[in-house]
């Protein structure tokens, strides 16, 4: 709000001494000199204190500059690990309604995602306490294929321990 009194009281001085030029200039042949100047001058008089005021306005950029407790390795094994973290959820749930549209009961469903240095995701394994384990092996076997080790324990063998 102040830069923009300033440049209106800076266009009203301008507006004065524009009068003030008119009246005092010695014929009409230099008008187009004295239009052209004060024209000039009351363009540079309005948009000084503005353009002082944009450049207060103008972003911090320097929060985007990386910090140096993050290295770039770090944060991408961050990135890598939550990651894997959410695609193990992902499956685990996707799994779990998979083998309960067989109607499977599942006791308990864990996977285990490794993400190469390449970024490929890996299912390393599948483990699943069933209380009909030769059917979730099949089921997951055809979902999951035959590269992924699964395994499977019966309910009762998971409870005598």
């Amino acid at each position: 709000m102040e830069r923009l009194q300033t440049a209106v009281l800076a266009a009203c001085a301008i507006s004065m001494l524009t009068g003030i030029l008119q009246l005092l200039r010695p014929n009409e042949k230099f008008d187009r000199q004295l239009r052209l100047f004060t024209a000039g001058l009351m363009l540079l008089s309005i948009l000084t204190p503005l353009l002082q005021g944009i450049q207060t306005l103008t972003p911090d950029w320097s929060l985007l500059e990386g910090s140096s407790s993050y290295e770039g390795s770090d944060f991408a094994e961050q990135v890598r690990q939550q990651t894997a973290s959410q695609v193990e959820s992902n499956l685990e749930q996707t799994l779990q309604a998979e083998l309960q549209v067989h109607g499977i009961n599942v006791e308990s469903l864990s996977v285990t995602v490794h993400i190469s240095a390449e970024d490929r995701i890996d299912i390393s394994s599948v483990t699943v306490i069933s209380d009909t384990p030769a059917a979730a092996k099949q089921v997951l076997q055809a979902y999951l294929g035959e590269e992924v080790e699964i395994i499977v324990e019966s309910n009762q063998r998971a409870a005598e321990e």
